[in-house]
């Protein structure tokens, strides 16, 4: 037997506090979900405040420049908090003009996840993390980023109890990583029998492309049940919804609010923030002196309280900022990595990683990812979301990275002439080589579903 030994060793974690989660939060949230929870932490803190109509505005210096153009004092000096420009139109300068001008719309999935979870939690940490765990989720309802990558190790059974919660909300089939596991968790959640569930899941993770043309007896042979079984199930499957979260995003581009714009003027590109994206938010006048004059325990206790509510306070405001200067600093690398795509149009979008953008900005990818979700940008092209411009790519005849998103506007395009409506994935991806953008069938297949784009048979 080995004899036991005892030793020290030294290993570098970085825990996230509580804070932390609720700033990662805040970073998540599109910029009306801000304006909603700003209006909830006025309403419970008398300490912060918004500027009354007296009040005077903050001036705003001149829209910033492509960043090639930029001195390197001349970046370092860019004072965010008094740069930004107001994108909306109304020329309303009230105390509650930020929240009056930002544009209404119908509820998006995340907010109908938001709502369940202040229902179904009461104390703050769990609603942060699961805030954090929504914030992760895209149109479809499935992570964006793996969510273990968004905690601390020694948290990661909280979160996995809080991931189960919100896959028991409505829409169900959400907070998975992809269709497939929403099919099977909406199986599960539908009661579907043990035997059953198990040809079901198999059904779906290794078969699902043949069951666009099933043909039951070789589907019911491969997965070991009979024919009236496998009909049950194929039945049974079309009951569901691969992408549950798709009612919830139909309305989101026409009802958007961008955080910032990037348009050309003469060969210029030039970057504007919104004023929405960093609300004027204080400490109330005069609150920290409201226990003056009170003595005994009394005074302790409402010492106390207000202590409390300017820390509160002080840490949004904090928060909010450091959320309007990361956002700020996309911006710039946006610019520095898709001029060509500012200055003339969508077909000269290039392959460009969170890794990218993250060095540029000086953070992790995974902050990178979650400030990016649900946040738009103006430009000369159009709305666009920020996320749509990291893509990874591929190359064309001439060794040049294109990217995803442009091959798959490509095949949308190709399959909205009615000539080649009914074309194949390799007849597809033949015609894009030919074209010079080699990709394989299966990636062809793979773009074409998530265009949400039935199979040729369908067609």
């Amino acid at each position: 037997m080995e004899g036991l030994s005892l030793g020290l060793s030294q290993k570098l974690e970085q825990a996230l506090s509580p804070q932390m989660i609720q700033t990662l939060g805040l970073f998540q949230l599109s910029t009306m979900e801000l304006s909603q929870k700003i209006k909830e932490e006025i309403e419970q803190n008398p300490a912060l405040e918004m500027p009354d109509e007296d009040s005077p505005e903050v001036p705003s210096a001149d829209p910033v420049q492509d960043p090639a153009e930029l001195s390197e004092e001349d970046k370092d000096s860019w004072d965010y908090e008094n740069s930004f420009e107001d994108l909306s139109s109304s020329p309303s300068n009230g105390p509650d003009a930020y929240l009056e001008n930002v544009a209404s719309e119908s509820q998006s999935l995340r907010e109908h996840l938001a709502q369940q979870l202040r229902l179904s939690v009461s104390e703050p940490d769990d609603l942060d993390l699961g805030m954090l765990v929504i914030g992760n989720l895209d149109e479809n309802g499935f992570f964006i980023e793996s969510p273990e990558s968004l905690v601390d190790p020694d948290q990661l059974e909280r979160l996995q109890a809080m991931i189960a919660l919100i896959q028991g909300f409505d829409p169900e089939g959400v907070c998975v990583k992809d269709y497939r596991q929403s099919l099977v968790l909406q199986a599960r959640l539908k009661r579907l029998g043990e035997d059953d569930l198990e040809a079901f899941e198999e059904m779906v993770e290794s078969h699902f492309e043949e069951l666009k043309n099933p043909k039951p007896e070789q589907l019911s042979r491969a997965l070991g049940i009979t024919v009236e079984e496998f009909q049950f199930l194929f039945d049974f499957l079309k009951t569901l919804n691969p992408f549950p979260g798709r009612a919830f995003s139909s309305s989101i581009a026409e009802t958007a609010v961008p955080e910032f714009s990037i348009t050309s003027c003469d060969g210029r590109l030039t970057l504007e923030m919104n004023k929405s994206s960093l609300p004027p938010l204080s400490i109330a006048e005069g609150f920290s002196s409201l226990a003056d004059g009170l003595s005994g325990p009394e005074a302790k206790e409402a010492k106390a309280y207000i202590s409390d509510s300017i820390k509160r306070a002080r840490t949004l405001i904090d928060q909010v900022k450091l959320r309007y200067d990361t956002l700020y600093k996309v911006g710039l690398s946006l610019i520095a990595n898709q001029k060509e795509f500012f200055l003339q149009g969508p077909r000269y979008l290039k392959p460009m990683t969170l890794k990218t953008v993250a060095a540029d900005v000086g953070v992790h990818e995974t902050t990178i990812s979650r400030i990016s979700h649900e946040k738009w940008v103006q430009t000369d092209w159009g709305l666009f979301q920020i996320k749509s411009f990291f893509s990874q790519g591929v190359q064309d005849a001439e060794g040049q990275g294109v990217s995803r998103n442009v091959v798959k506007d490509r095949i949308a395009q190709i399959l909205k002439d009615p000539d080649v409506k009914a074309m194949s994935d390799q007849k597809l991806a033949d015609k894009l080589a030919s074209e010079g953008l080699k990709i394989s069938r299966r990636t062809v297949t793979k773009y074409r579903l998530e265009l949400n784009i039935d199979s040729s048979y369908e067609r």
